[in-house]
């Protein structure tokens, strides 16, 4: 059977799915556990690790995180 590609769909973390915060730092926090490091991102401190990212990265802050 010959069928047609139909659609393309790409993706970066957080534009579908919210992967960043209920899917990378539930895995960190599983790492660091399993590590035996008393480490734990809950969502206010990842989501700050990641505005100072974006901006260390791209030396712009995103419009959304302007407070």
């Amino acid at each position: 059977m010959n069928k047609k590609l139909q659609a393309l769909i790409f993706d970066c973390d957080g534009v579908l799915v919210d992967t960043e915060r209920d899917g990378h730092r539930v895995a960190f926090n599983q790492a660091f556990a399993k590590k035996g490091l008393n480490i734990e991102w809950d969502m206010h401190l990842f989501g700050d690790i990641e505005k100072d990212y974006c901006e260390r990265v791209t030396n712009i802050r995103p419009k959304e995180y302007h407070e």
